[in-house]
């Protein structure tokens, strides 16, 4: 009896310890996809091929961090002890490759996949929670949780809840057919959309 309860015990531990962030579906082949841990292993399923993965995603840093705000100065930053997980896999559109991001902003290439930009090195509020790829690869939308959206290479802003009160933080994004607008979802089931998204 105890020895069956300590198995179970094990089973549980292993499957809390291995967490999965969204899974990312190979868009070409459309017979295999990806998935994420939240220490930047990517594993892969049915005919995606694994490009490699991201052993630096989960990791601690000194950054500066959004701490308030002062009447006549604006936002004041801090340096902070912070540490990031993986948190999304991203793939190119044609499937030989994709992006791995972490909650703070890096983007690591793998595969055809090219690096337009991160947020490494910039003062954060909210941790990235996703990123979407433009139909033509050659860019990507950072989100995050407070519904700031970052763009890079030929991604267009077209707007961002930032600044306005959300009841719940934001968790997922997905761009148009025509890459000319996106959606985000809150926790609550808010959807926001911008540009041509409807």
């Amino acid at each position: 009896m105890r020895r069956s309860l300590l198995i179970a015990l094990l089973a549980v531990l292993t499957l809390a310890a291995t967490s999965f962030s969204p899974a990312a579906a190979s868009p070409n082949a459309g017979t295999g996809y990806w998935m994420l841990d939240l220490a930047g292993n990517v594993y892969d399923f049915g005919n995606a091929v694994n490009y490699g993965s991201d052993p630096g995603a989960a990791s601690c840093q000194i950054r500066s961090v959004l701490v308030g705000y002062d009447e006549d100065d604006g936002p004041v930053y801090e340096d902070q002890l912070v540490c990031f997980d993986a948190v999304d896999i991203e793939p190119t559109p044609s499937g030989l490759g994709y992006w791995i991001l972490n909650s703070g902003g890096r983007v690591t290439p793998k595969g055809d996949a090219v690096s337009y930009g991160n947020l490494e090195t910039i003062p954060l509020s909210e941790y990235i929670i996703g990123m979407t790829a433009t139909p033509t690869g050659a860019g990507y939308w950072l989100f995050a949780a407070d519904g700031a959206v970052f763009a890079f290479g030929d991604a267009v802003y077209y707007g961002s809840m930032s600044g306005v009160a959300l009841n719940l933080p934001m968790i997922d994004s997905a761009a148009t057919a025509s890459g000319a607008g996106y959606y985000m979802l809150a926790l609550d089931g808010g959807v926001f959309s911008f540009g041509d998204a409807e």
